[in-house]
């Protein structure tokens, strides 16, 4: 694996030698829609200002001092090879008329009507040169409502307008690709947010990171300046960029809220009061129009610097409890953003026109991508630490599985071990009880026959009367033994039907003797009404019939106390077998 992983470098960095080399060797012809020539037209020029005094700019750009709402002009001559062509310049925060020869071409901001605020704005001024001229000789008139900013003049250039326009395009591409990067992560910190919130875990306040990146990527998209070849509103423009620069600190407070300051609870609160107060008044004092947002915006970058350097110093206390492994990252992103924005508010009260995001729309590109890079990493290592603990919590469950499989195991083994006890339990008691049976009928078939012989040879009717009385008792007890012997059987599933031949007269008889003399000891009357159809020779078990009869008539007796038993026979010729019918009812 190690080698592979050589290979693959080193075959990664002979296509970055190939790219070098087919970039700066080879001859291909050029197709870049920006082909065409562009001028300079910065010579000559010449500024007055209200009170007349002149001067002669050898070359924009030019910074100069001029009062509020004082009128400049600044004047030239335009040879006559740019007839027919268009100029460009940029212009901030001021009015503008262009005249050519006494004849008004251009205005900017002159016509603006607003409900409050007085921001003009700053735009790419493109100016259609007429084709024929009487002397060629422009006017530009310049007023501002801010101190010197008439009098700051940018560079000029002259060319046709698509050339002009995608040159502005080309320059700026690498600034729309950064504004571009850090929207990207806006929307890479909205999926992340999404991903936490469908996992509940912590979000780790990555939806105000994807507020930053929304706002500051609209911030540097307008500070291109190329915002006007898709919508001309520069009157918005003017707006959102104020707007934009007073959020800006709101989303990253919330963020460092949830992070470094909210382990400094008081001056996270302190400095989200201030930032929250400042969107306040600047609101109240902008409609109000008291003041504008140009002239606030001072305040605005104050509250910025503070909380960056407030954020600083709490990631220096941080890192002095020697806790820097956890926020080494995040202090890159916010050494990268703080480097880039501070850059860039200096550049703005040196220079005062250009584009102010310059370098911190890199740092704030920066920031988002490192940023993006820890929370994934944060939600991997979540996911790993997920997985880990679902695997350590699945290998207890198969540990606790196992026991318990073991103790179930064990526990079938016993209750096998019971199972055969019990069945050899069963059948010990079986022999017993076969055994039992066996030898309790022995003595009772000879007394029943020793007393079959008394009644067959005495003539004396009160020995026979106790002789039929031993008859009696000696059948009872012969019924009850083949009951116990019966239970057995049903309990050990061996109880079988065994049919034979037997005469259906003599088992009625042989049942009516023994219950008509429990029926006389209560003074019941017992009747039997036998179907005269019946044949006399039946096949089945005679034996269980006449104990399920026996049975019901003991009980029919049992708890009859008055009245009669009686037994009724039927049966049901079909086919060669007969369906008999015992109905056993006492009536009282």
């Amino acid at each position: 694996m190690k080698y592979f992983k050589k290979i693959v470098w080193f075959v990664l960095l002979l296509n970055i030698i190939m790219l070098v080399y087919v970039v700066t060797n080879f001859r291909v012809d050029d197709m870049t829609l920006s082909r065409g020539e562009v001028y300079d037209f910065n010579e000559n020029w010449t500024l007055m200002w209200q009170d007349g005094n002149t001067i002669v700019i050898d070359e924009l750009p030019y910074l100069g001092e001029s009062n509020a709402k004082e009128h400049l002009v600044m004047s030239n001559m335009i040879p006559k090879e740019y007839w027919g062509m268009t100029m460009s310049f940029l212009s901030a925060d001021k009015v503008l008329r262009v005249t050519i020869d006494g004849t008004c071409i251009y205005e900017f901001g002159v016509a603006d009507q607003r409900s409050f605020g007085k921001t003009p704005g700053s735009v790419v001024n493109f100016i259609d040169i007429p084709d024929k001229l009487e002397r060629g000789e422009i006017r530009i008139e310049m007023i501002s409502p801010y101190d010197d900013y008439a009098a700051r003049i940018n560079e000029i250039t002259i060319g046709k307008r698509d050339v002009l326009i995608l040159k502005l395009l080309k320059d700026n591409a690498l600034n729309i690709a950064y504004s571009f990067a850090i929207i990207i992560c806006g929307i890479g910190f909205a999926l992340l947010f999404l991903i936490r919130k469908v996992s509940r875990q912590d979000t780790g306040g990555v939806q105000y990171i994807c507020g930053y990146c929304i706002v500051s990527a609209l911030y540097y998209f307008i500070e291109t300046k190329t915002a006007n070849i898709f919508y001309g509103n520069q009157t918005l423009y003017s707006v959102l960029v104020f707007l934009c620069l007073m959020f800006m600190p709101f989303w990253l407070m919330l963020y460092f809220g949830d992070g470094i300051l909210g382990i400094y609870k008081k001056r996270w609160i302190a400095l989200l009061s201030i930032i929250c107060l400042n969107i306040f008044l600047q609101f109240v004092l902008q409609l109000l129009n008291v003041f504008d947002f140009l002239d606030m915006s001072i305040a605005s970058h104050l509250v910025l610097s503070v909380c960056i350097i407030i954020t600083g110093i709490s990631y220096v206390q941080f890192c002095r409890q020697k806790h820097w492994k956890e926020i080494g990252v995040e202090m890159a992103a916010w050494f990268f953003m703080t480097t880039g924005g501070m850059v860039d508010i200096i550049r703005m009260y040196l220079v005062g026109v250009g584009d102010m995001g310059k370098f911190s729309r890199i740092g704030t590109a920066a920031f988002g991508v490192i940023m993006l890079y820890k929370h994934f990493k944060q939600i991997l290592i979540g996911y790993s630490e997920s997985i880990e603990e679902n695997a350590r919590l699945l290998k207890n469950e198969m540990d606790f599985m196992e026991k318990k499989n073991a103790q179930l195991e064990k526990a079938n083994a016993l209750a096998e071990e019971a199972r055969k006890a019990a069945l050899a339990a069963d059948e010990a008691k079986g022999k017993f009880l076969a055994h039992m049976s066996h030898e309790i009928r022995t003595p009772i078939n000879a007394v029943l026959g020793m007393n079959t012989m008394i009644l067959r040879e005495t003539t004396d009717m009160q020995i026979k009367e106790y002789a039929l009385d031993i008859q009696n008792a000696g059948h009872n007890l012969l019924a009850l033994i083949n009951d116990i012997l019966d239970f057995s059987k049903i309990e050990s599933g061996k109880l079988e039907i065994i049919c034979v031949e037997y005469d259906l007269s003599s088992m009625i008889h042989d049942i009516s003797n023994m219950i008509l003399s429990k029926a006389k000891d209560k003074n019941l009357e017992f009747h039997i009404h036998i179907d005269e159809q019946l044949p006399s020779k039946l096949f089945g078990d005679d034996v269980r019939i006449r104990q399920i009869l026996v049975n019901l008539l003991n009980n029919a007796v049992k708890y009859t106390h008055e009245g009669s038993v009686s037994l009724s026979i039927h049966g049901t010729k079909s086919d060669g077998r007969v369906v008999l019918e015992f109905l056993v009812l006492n009536l009282c």
